[in-house]
């Protein structure tokens, strides 16, 4: 099943069948952790009366994030509605219908919080290197910034910020995110330049060499 066929089934249930009972069979399989597949996989079951509906109650439940909203149709599968003497078939039907469609917002809501929780992953995605020490020196007021030239180098101009008249707390600051890089090598050149400068400080920014070498 691929994506478009599976997005198709959220906005239509009414494409659930056996056929669609062994592709999300095979999708629950190789993607075991996604709750959402187990949650539309149950409604299949249900849908096309599968005996392992019940069986699957277990397993969707594990994986359920909302056990409150899926308490109900729990309920539903374990006792489902019986036709009582003297009843229309339209009403029980009525009532089937509307419990698949409790199931199928469930389901939709779970895949809106996965969506929401994807998208929040990627705006708190670490930036490139060269990227956040542009960020950097873009918000360092104190740092002055080098008139661009035709060919502009971020790294190069991060470089030429650790120049004097740079505070010890700024030139501090870039090594560190020199750190977090992995460029070890001109966060200690940093520091070695930082020692010199303020000797009070030395045997501080020794301890930081110490710790990189």
């Amino acid at each position: 099943m691929n994506i478009d066929r599976f997005y198709a089934i959220l906005k239509n249930p009414a494409l659930l069948n056996k056929s669609s009972v062994e592709e999300l069979c095979s999708m629950v399989e190789a993607y075991p952790y996604a709750s959402n597949l187990h949650l539309l996989y149950l409604l299949n079951l249900v849908d096309v009366k599968d005996h392992k509906s019940k069986e699957y109650l277990l397993t969707a439940t594990l994986y359920a994030g909302d056990r409150a909203k899926l308490k109900y149709w729990v309920d539903y599968v374990k006792n489902p509605p019986v036709l009582a003497k003297g009843a229309h078939v339209a009403t029980v039907s009525s009532r089937v219908e509307k419990d698949k469609a409790a199931l199928l917002s469930l389901l939709r809501e779970r895949m809106k919080t996965f969506k929401a929780q994807k998208e929040d992953k990627i705006a708190n995605k670490p930036l490139p290197k060269n990227e956040l020490i542009e960020r950097f020196l873009a918000e360092q007021p104190s740092i002055s910034r080098p008139g661009r030239s035709d060919f502009y180098d971020p790294q190069q101009e991060a470089i030429e910020s650790t120049k004097e008249g740079v505070s010890d707390l700024v030139t501090e600051t870039l090594a560190n995110i020199y750190i977090q890089q992995g460029l070890l090598q001109k966060a200690i050149a940093i520091f070695e330049k930082l020692i010199l400068k303020y000797p009070k400080k030395s045997s501080y920014f020794a301890a930081r060499i110490e710790e990189l070498s």
